[in-house]
C-alpha cells in the first residue's frame, strides 16, 4: 500500500498492489494489477523507467490509472488506463 520504488528487481510472478504510485527503473514484471482505492479520488501511476520491461498487462481496477513510459521501457498492454509517453 502507498509509494513503491523497485530498482533492478524481477518480478516472476503477477504483483498486485495497493496505491497512488509505484516507479520501476530497470526492472522486469510479469504483469501487474492496481487495486482500486475507494478513498484515493486522483489517478493511479505506474512509471516504467531505464529499460523496465513489463511482459504482460499492466490493469487498473478504478479505471483511472496511467502507466508512464520512459524511453527504453516497454509494457505489452494497459488496461483500464492511459499510456502516457515521454521522450
Amino acid at each position: 500500500m502507498g509509494y513503491l520504488q523497485a530498482h533492478q528487481a524481477k518480478f516472476e510472478e503477477a504483483l498486485v498492489l495497493s496505491g497512488q504510485k509505484a516507479v520501476f527503473i530497470g526492472c522486469t514484471l510479469a504483469s501487474i494489477t492496481v487495486n482500486k482505492d475507494a478513498s484515493f479520488k486522483g489517478k493511479q501511476i505506474i512509471e516504467l523507467r531505464q529499460g523496465t520491461k513489463v511482459t504482460g498487462s499492466i490493469t487498473f481496477e478504478s479505471g483511472k490509472g496511467e502507466v508512464h513510459l520512459y524511453p527504453g521501457a516497454t509494457v505489452k498492454e494497459v488496461l483500464g488506463g492511459a499510456l502516457v509517453h515521454h521522450k
